[in-house]
Order: structure tokens, then sequence, then C-alpha cells
């Protein structure tokens, strides 16, 4: 099945380095899309160190904020820019479309439902290292994390995606 994989990313979280989530067609026609991320909310203040060390690494089976959604094309962009219920997040600025010519939706759906009890890690599994595994599983060809390292920076790797931008009013 042909399809579309896309990457989307808030420029402001993390410090301003960015934050990756993702989303893809279901069927060739696109009128079904199935879409997410693993938000990892920090929540305590800003000068607790110890809450910083702790927030870098999440065991297996711990709240990281992971959430997903089903809707049309229209509905994906509007949750994914301005969110509309508690569960969603985070709002994201931009998108990247990846045309998929083989597209597995059933895989890229069991790799991304696993995502919420798998944890997360700023440096292993971060937002980048789970929409590319969703993506990558879905068929989309994406760069590597962490090759180059600066690839680990969302708003980097997000740059060196080859897509169609996608800028939402």
């Amino acid at each position: 099945m042909k399809g579309s994989a896309f990457v989307f990313i808030n420029n402001l979280q993390a410090a301003r380095f960015g934050h990756v989530g993702w989303g893809f067609s279901l069927d060739e026609a696109q009128t079904r899309f199935y879409f997410g991320s693993t938000d990892h909310l920090y929540r305590h203040p800003w000068w607790d160190l110890p809450a910083w060390v702790a927030y870098a690494h999440l065991k297996p089976e711990t709240n990281n904020d992971w959430w997903s959604g089903t809707g049309t094309r229209d509905e994906m962009f509007r949750i994914m820019h301005q969110g509309h219920h508690e569960r969603y997040h985070i709002r994201y600025h931009l998108a990247k479309e990846i045309e998929v010519s083989d597209a597995n939706g059933d895989l890229a759906v069991e790799i991304a439902e696993r995502l919420e009890c798998e944890g997360w890690s700023v440096l292993a599994n971060n937002c980048i290292h789970q929409t590319f595994n969703v993506l990558t599983a879905y068929g989309a060809s994406l760069p590597e994390p962490a090759r180059p390292i600066v690839n680990l920076i969302p708003k980097r790797w997000f740059a060196a995606i080859n897509g169609t931008l996608i800028t939402f009013q």
C-alpha cells in the first residue's frame, strides 16, 4: 500500500531543542490516520536538580505521557497543532510529510502502542528514537538518530528529514 508518514515538531519544548511526534495513513485512500507522541512532560521546578536526573530516564511501565489518536488528515493536523483535550499535551508547529511506497500501517501501530510501556531515556529512547522506530516500521526513510550525534537534537533531526514541509496556520 502507498501511504504518507508525518513527523511533527514543536520548536519550543525541551529547552528549545524541540520535540517530535508522529503520524501516518492507515489506508491507501488516506482517509484515516493514526498519530501521537510520547510527550514526557517535565512537571517540576526548573531548579530541582534531582528531578532533572530522574527525568532523564524513565523505567519501562512508568508513565511517559504517551498518547495516540485516529482521525482524518484534517483532524490529525488540528489535534497535533492545537490540541483539544487534556490528554493531548504538546502543540506542534510544523510537520514533514514523507511519501511511502510500501507502507505497513499494522506494524507501525503495533510499534507505536508498545511505546506506552517502554519508558523514556534522553540518550537512548527519546522522542526522536520513538518517532524513528514507528515511522521506519511504517516504511518511511528517515535519518538515523545520533548519526551524526547532533541528530539527537529534535530541531536538527527534523531539518535533516527529506519530506514536504507543512506549516500550520
